[in-house]
């Protein structure tokens, strides 16, 4: 979403542009209350695990992935045929699976919750008062600002469906023991303690646009050395050489919230002052620091920890209904141009 429509929303409208960069844009179930007004387009393209996907839909996740190319690729990337055509499939395949997630989501709600949760009214009204306090801040001006981001007012009303009933969802599959791997803190802090979780400090180098990312790749290996000749990690923390201001205060990593890849390295790192290895991403370079851990933290945090691991078995769960999913098209889906289409 763009920055000008963003930075003017109240608070309780963060989450839904959160929702809406995310692409969580799906149809639901057709027996809803009609006041939500979701199905203004009938112009279906395609179904998907049974529900119907409108071209307004497509349209409004295509223009958002178009608008990421040109920033990503340079504003020609449309224009120039040669790197249009160079673009061309990973714009669908980008497409394509942002509309997939979406109804992974729907396919999850539809195995794990009751079709009275799903048809639950004070669900409906949720969206109500959400779209009422939107018209009152906006006032005439609302129509115009859904018009310049691609969005109706049923589309937005769908959308914040989605939110609610996905919120609904995920309290649900709290209590689901298989899902989430553990019955309650406490034996969540045990398997913490049992090696599957380290606290660290890091030192961070991004690759901006112009740096050569051999360059902060030969600084890293010099950061590193001098961390194992001893060198106090906090002498980087906040200065030039460390970009990443905003997490320079120790903390735990876990296990399952961090890449396969990644924890195999910060697993033998259980020893206050052991370095790692310097660890390349798409975007930088990171050394990772074992810290004497305080005393009592892991289980002060162990709360927090435990919440945060299950948003992310929830979200495995989800991503496996996409992997079972796929997009049927119809005539009129199968003609649709993601490069053109306007």
């Amino acid at each position: 979403m763009k920055k000008s429509f963003r930075s003017k929303l109240p608070a309780l409208i963060l989450l839904l542009l959160l929702i809406l960069s995310a692409a969580i844009y799906i149809l639901f179930f057709t027996t809803l209350p009609e006041k939500l007004g979701w199905r203004e387009d009938k112009n279906v393209v395609a179904s998907c695990v049974g529900y119907d996907m409108t071209l307004d839909e497509v349209r409004y996740v295509t223009l958002l992935y178009r608008a990421e190319f040109e920033a990503r690729y340079g504003e020609d990337v449309w224009k120039d045929p040669e790197k249009t055509e160079a673009h061309r499939s990973e714009l669908e395949e980008t497409v394509t699976r942002e509309l997939k997630n979406n109804y992974a989501v729907l396919a999850t709600a539809k195995d794990h919750l009751s079709k009275e949760e799903i048809e639950d009214k004070s669900l409906g009204a949720t969206v109500d008062a959400q779209i009422d306090e939107l018209k009152a801040y906006y006032g005439d001006s609302f129509a115009e600002i859904l018009k310049g981001q691609n969005l109706t007012e049923s589309f937005l009303r769908f959308t914040l469906w989605v939110d609610a009933l996905q919120t609904r969802l995920y309290e649900k599959l709290d209590s689901n023991q298989e899902i989430v791997g553990f019955a309650d803190t406490a034996s969540f802090y045990d398997w913490l303690r049992d090696g599957n979780c380290v606290y660290l400090q890091y030192v961070y180098l991004s690759n901006d646009p112009g740096e050569d990312p051999k360059e902060n790749l030969a600084l890293a290996e010099r950061i590193r050395e001098e961390l194992l000749a001893g060198k106090d990690i906090a002498e980087y923390l906040g200065s030039a050489v460390n970009d990443d201001l905003s997490n320079v205060a120790p903390r735990f990593f876990v296990r399952e919230l961090c890449e396969d890849d990644l924890w195999q390295t910060l697993k033998e790192l259980m020893l206050p002052g052991q370095v790692s290895r310097v660890v390349q991403t798409e975007k930088g370079f990171y050394v990772f620091v074992a810290m004497e851990e305080p005393s009592g933290l892991l289980e002060g945090q162990a709360d927090d920890l435990f919440s945060d691991f299950k948003t992310s078995r929830k979200s495995r769960l989800v991503e496996s209904y996409r992997e079972r999913i796929v997009i049927d098209w119809n005539e009129r889906g199968k003609a649709i141009d993601f490069v053109t289409l306007n």
